[in-house]
Order: structure tokens, then sequence, then C-alpha cells
């Protein structure tokens, strides 16, 4: 019941699940002798090589029970691990790239991997993902970085909305600008006065490059309130 309800808030999160990674069940076969391996290199570890052997027989195939990679709307998810478990949600705006590779045991199994490449926020690239043994790998691939593509597109889309709101906004304020200075009736010092807190603003606005449409809109309204009262006094 706890891991459903998981499951449902992290969708809540990440989005919805648009596909999940199979993987090939022969990732035990080669997780047995990937470790016997690298035993046998210590060589202090060759006399633990039987035992591996024989416990890899329920180690090999649980791994790849509990073994899994889901793409979502917003996010890769990966999980993995028998005693000590890893769940990683890879954001797709941070996703660089995916690398495929492989090494000569991965090739004697007909596996390739998944490396996930990532973007921190210090611009420095890493890797927070490592996927073996994923079916059909380069359509998995292929199908995040679309998934990828799409969530860059409509970040862009939303910023570039913003930007042309802000430039509506900063138009009609000019436009503020240029009925109060042709509004004659206005006694002279006090339209020198609010010209130039009017100008004010608008040095504010503009110098704020990154400022949301919603906040250039408030100043917007300061800017009328302006107006308004030195068209009272006409």
């Amino acid at each position: 019941m706890s891991s459903e309800s998981g499951s449902l808030d992290q969708a809540g999160v990440t989005g919805e699940t648009l596909l999940e990674a199979q993987f090939d069940r022969s990732i035990a076969s080669y997780l047995r002798w990937y470790v016997s391996g690298i035993l046998l290199i210590t060589v202090a570890g060759i006399p633990l090589i039987p035992f591996w052997l024989l416990w890899s027989l329920w180690y090999g195939p649980e791994y790849v029970r509990r073994l899994s990679a889901r793409l979502t709307t917003q996010a890769l998810e990966i999980r993995k691990g028998v005693f000590f478990r890893s769940e990683s949600t890879i954001p797709l705006n941070r996703i660089t790239d995916l690398r495929i590779h492989d090494g000569p045991l991965m090739r004697h199994h007909t596996l390739r991997g998944l490396k996930v490449e990532t973007a921190g926020q210090s611009g420095a690239t890493g890797s927070e993902g490592d996927m073996v043994g994923v079916i059909d790998a380069i359509e998995f691939r292929d199908a995040v970085l679309r998934q990828r593509q799409k969530v860059l597109d409509a970040e862009q889309a939303a910023e570039s909305a913003a930007t042309g709101g802000a430039a509506d906004v900063l138009t009609e304020i000019r436009d503020i600008l240029a009925r109060i200075e042709a509004a004659e009736s206005a006694a002279a010092g006090e339209a020198a006065d609010v010209l130039t807190e009017v100008r004010d603003i608008l040095a504010r606005i503009e110098a704020a490059e990154s400022a949301a449409a919603g906040g250039a809109a408030d100043i917007l309204t300061e800017v009328r309130d302006i107006l308004a009262r030195i068209e009272a006094k006409g």
C-alpha cells in the first residue's frame, strides 16, 4: 500500500509515465562474471570466488528484478540495488546526453549500457546514472532525448512569452511618458518632478532584464496612478 501511494506521489511530481525500460535477464550472468573478475584481479579475493558464484545464483536475478528505469514527462527515474537501494530522479532539463557504452564482457552478453550525463548548477557536466542491460537501448535513449527537447522548448516558449509581456508593458509606459510630457495643463515644476519619478521607474524596469511580466505590470499600475494625479490637475 505504501509503495503504491509513493508511486502516485512521485508521479505527481515528475509527471505522467511515458515509457518504462525493459532489462535483459543476462545482466545476472554479466554480474556473476564481472564480480568474479574483480575478485580474481585482487588475488586476495580468489578464495571467495566459489562462494560468490553460488550466492550470485540468487543475487543476480534479484538485482534484475529490482532494476527499473522510467521516463516521465519531466524526469528520468532510475531504481536499482538489492541490499543498498538507490533511487535517482533526474530532471530532463538537466540531461545533456545519454551515452551508450559497452565492453568486452558486456558485448559477450549482448548488453549495452546507458550513462546519463547531466549539467550541474555551476555548468560542469557529470554522470548521475548508469543503466546496464536496457533492451533496445538506442530507442530508449532517443525517447529520452526527444522528451528532453520538448521540455526545453516549452521552457523557452514560456520565457519568450514572459519577455514579450514585459516588452508590451514597457511600450505602454513610454506612451504614458509621452502623454505626460504633452500635458501642458500640468504645473511646470510638478510635472518635472513627476517625469523624473516616472523615468526612474522606467529605468528600474529596463535594468531588470529578468523581471517577470507580473512585476512589470505592478510598476505600470504605479505609473498609471501618477498619470491620473497629473490629469486630475488639468
